[in-house]
């Protein structure tokens, strides 16, 4: 029997069309507290990610950054199973910066953006480690689902109950912070990212990353 990992899961309420949005650009998304168990390691999903072609979870330090400020020290499961993974320990393990993108499978501004990390990981993921967190999820089914549907292939993470929330200042979906080699959050985006140019103009304003022109997709 594959381990189980049902953690507590503070799930967001949403309009018809799956996320409930302020006007303008810096559309936010609200939490609402109703619980629920959410298991994000079942054989059916490994299978699922297996398929979607998602790539392993990263190994991490266990030793948390002494950059300020610092991603948390915070432990999540593998999407679909697989390896646990400490936010804190990410940037040293890795040896290189880290662009994190926290999303949903119910969030339309999160399905929009995503193929701009797929085309950066084709492109720089020697440069630069791209990594998804599906946020307070209920279904992390349908969340494997879109990733395959969308040919995201950079691996993801999951923090259904939400652990990553205050220690960000998370206030929404989609949300993508920049991480640098050491570890220090440069810049946590609180919106959609539109655009390739956007994203890259991120990367390169951040991270001290030179990003080559990358062709569309």
């Amino acid at each position: 029997m594959s381990r189980l990992r049902k953690v507590l899961v503070v799930i967001l309420v949403f309009a018809a069309t799956g996320c409930a949005g302020a006007s303008g650009d810096r559309a936010t998304y609200t939490f609402d507290p109703p619980h629920g168990l959410v298991d994000v390691d079942t054989p059916e999903l490994r299978a699922a990610k297996s398929a979607a072609g998602i790539e392993e979870c990263p190994a991490s330090s266990a030793a948390a950054s002494t950059t300020d400020p610092p991603l948390p020290g915070i432990v999540l499961p593998c999407l679909g199973g697989g390896l646990d993974v400490n936010l804190a320990g990410l940037a040293e393990k890795a040896d290189a910066p880290l662009v994190v993108n926290f999303w949903a499978q119910y969030c339309s501004p999160c399905r929009k953006e995503a193929p701009l990390f797929e085309e950066v990981h084709q492109a720089i993921g020697e440069k630069v480690n791209v990594i998804g967190i599906d946020f307070q999820d209920p279904q992390p089914g349908k969340a494997i689902a879109m990733a395959d549907e969308l040919n995201l292939t950079y691996p993801q993470l999951a923090d259904p109950a939400g652990a990553s929330r205050a220690a960000l200042g998370l206030v929404g979906l989609p949300a993508t912070a920049f991480v640098t080699e050491s570890g220090r959050i440069a810049h946590i985006e609180l919106r959609e990212i539109k655009t390739l140019q956007d994203l890259t103009g991120l990367i390169e304003a951040h991270l001290d990353v030179r990003v080559p022109v990358i062709p569309s997709r």
